[in-house]
């Protein structure tokens, strides 16, 4: 048996044959992802649209901000990152790609995007930030290659992640 975590306007929520409200009620969650850290506890990140990341360390009992590092105001989707165990990867608006090697406590972006011609022309109809990266994916067997699809912007190919 496993716990379903889901990001809503309201909050998070699990979902465990009932919805169980765990915090957040003001933030509009655009992202979650759930982990056992070293001692076995359930550790929540959310990303929210407009207030950066959150955590939680204590099933989402409680919640602190957890974006150090990371520039962007809206994180859209966290992952598993496909090519470094135990690290994490934020896709943002503005788009941009955040990596994390502490479980989500500190992030550094990754440079890749900012460094395509017009990355900072890029647009959202219906925000003032430049583009939002809305899915993170490493192709099965593509070493070391990853995949970025960019709201308004198309898909973006890194052969070395």
């Amino acid at each position: 048996m496993f716990d379903t975590y889901v990001g809503t306007a309201s909050g998070v929520y699990r979902v465990d044959g009932g919805a169980h409200h765990l915090g957040l009620p003001d933030e509009r969650v655009s992202a979650i992802h759930a982990f056992r850290d070293g001692r076995g506890a359930t550790v929540l990140l959310a990303g929210t649209y407009g207030n950066g990341l959150f955590r939680s360390d204590d099933e989402g009992r409680t919640w602190r901000p957890s974006g150090q590092g990371m520039e962007a105001p809206a994180a859209r989707t966290l992952i598993p990152d496909p090519l470094n165990a135990g690290a994490l990867l934020c896709g943002t608006e503005p788009g941009r790609i955040y990596r994390s090697a502490d479980g989500g406590r500190t992030w550094a972006g990754l440079e890749g995007i900012t460094a395509l011609p017009g990355c900072d022309d890029w647009f959202l109809p219906y925000s003032p930030r430049a583009g939002a990266v809305r899915n993170i994916l490493a192709p099965p067997g593509s070493q070391g290659r990853l995949l970025a699809s960019l709201e308004v912007g198309g898909l973006l190919d890194s052969p070395d992640g």
